[in-house]
């Protein structure tokens, strides 16, 4: 976007659902931990629970990331062409 230029609504659409990806995977990325902690410190009996459990908020993390990250290349094109 140029400067001195204000963005469209649906630029300022774009950018916000870039940041509310953001919050989203850092948010999966401290549930990620938080399960890996669980699952690192689990009792035998209570461990393959926590590997599944630790594995599904992963695969979560990873979809949350590819959100942002598509998000976050589309408003750098934009800024990169000024529209």
């Amino acid at each position: 976007m140029s400067a001195g230029v204000l963005p469209s609504f649906w630029q300022q659409q774009l950018v916000d659902e870039a940041v509310l990806a953001c919050v989203a995977w850092r948010e999966e990325s401290a549930t990620v931990w938080a399960a890996y902690v669980h699952w690192s410190s689990a009792a035998a009996d209570e461990a393959i629970r926590a590997h599944a459990a630790y594995t599904a908020v992963l695969d979560r993390e990873e979809t949350a990331a590819h959100v942002y990250a598509s998000l976050a290349e589309r408003v750098s094109e934009l800024s990169a062409t000024g529209v």
